[in-house]
């Protein structure tokens, strides 16, 4: 008899860990292109760059726009954005 309770046990415990990561897994999928177009701006700031093409300066507008801004706005809003 406390083997048959002890399957039941193990199934729900099973059953209520897939949910959990079932739910995370989802709000994870929407907040993947936000994640991905927050890195994208970086990405572009660092080849427009100083370090790799010098097409803007470190200290200009567009850079900063880019690297800080966009970037961080992404992240800002991330909790807005998935729910």
């Amino acid at each position: 008899m406390s083997q048959v309770s002890n399957t039941s046990f193990t199934t729900t415990v099973s059953s209520n860990a897939m949910a959990v990561v079932d739910y995370l897994s989802k709000s994870m999928m929407s907040a993947l292109p936000f994640i991905v177009c927050a890195a994208l701006f970086r990405t572009v700031a660092v080849i427009m760059g100083e370090g790799m093409l010098g097409l803007w300066s470190a200290d200009s507008e567009i850079y900063r726009l880019f690297y800080s801004w966009l970037y961080n706005a992404g992240y800002y809003f991330l909790p807005i954005l998935t729910v």
